[in-house]
């Protein structure tokens, strides 16, 4: 049981992020822009999939890393973390819509 509530907890917290991400590098890759109202708009959601992932971890942590089999769900820390990344990586290192750049 432990493991099913922290994997739901998991994928509930990279939905909350992926499709912003996915948008971001979509404009990237297609426009060769940053879009600031994505990342506008996936502020408010990124923190709060933070706090659901420091509570999966807590929550892990105390019934036990393996008894959650939080090693079969690395997959889904390594998932948030490169949506995150991408999110805040790629603002910075594009020119931005409507800049005029």
């Amino acid at each position: 049981m432990p493991s099913r509530i922290v994997s739901l907890m998991l994928q509930v917290a990279v939905w909350l992020v992926l499709p912003f991400a996915a948008l971001q590098l979509g404009l990237v890759l297609t426009r060769a822009v940053a879009a600031p109202f994505v990342s506008a708009l996936a502020i408010p959601t990124g923190v709060l999939s933070l706090v659901l992932i420091q509570i999966t971890l807590v929550y892990a942590a105390a019934k036990g890393w393996h008894a959650c089999r939080m090693p079969a769900h690395y997959r889904w820390l390594g998932l948030w973390l490169g949506c995150v990344l991408v999110l805040y990586a790629v603002p910075r290192f594009m020119p931005l819509a409507g800049s005029g750049l």
